[in-house]
């Protein structure tokens, strides 16, 4: 693929992880290793900014050390998810479809964050 297509790519994830840190739809984690994939693929430069960021650096550090997350990144990804999808079920403002879906989301959402291989505790 051209490396414009691994940026662009890269970019999307990137926005992606964002989204997934906010919203219990998403996981971040696994958009999160796929832009770095794309960026080093792409710009060492977006790629380094990546790895220096203060939010998503250091799962990336770690990912890129051991090939693994640590337990405590696994269980604040989920939290945060079922934190924001507990709000948005008890605020009693959608259908139980959307309702429904939300929880479907959420479940595959937790499946992929555990899933991801982890570090030994110590």
């Amino acid at each position: 693929m051209p490396r414009f297509a691994y940026q662009s790519l890269g970019i999307g994830f990137v926005g992606l992880a964002v989204i997934g840190a906010i919203l219990p739809l998403l996981p971040s984690t696994p958009f999160l290793l796929l832009a770095a994939g794309c960026f080093a693929r792409s710009s060492p430069q977006w790629n380094e900014w990546l790895f220096r960021s203060p939010l998503f650096g250091p799962i990336l550090r770690e990912w890129h050390s051991q090939g693994r997350v640590s337990p405590m990144t696994k269980i604040l990804a989920i939290g945060v998810m079922c934190a924001a999808g507990s709000v948005t079920l008890l605020s009693g403002g959608f259908s139980w479809t959307i309702n429904a879906c939300l929880v479907v989301a959420m479940t595959l959402g937790a499946g992929i964050v555990l899933a991801l291989p982890q570090l030994e505790m110590e």
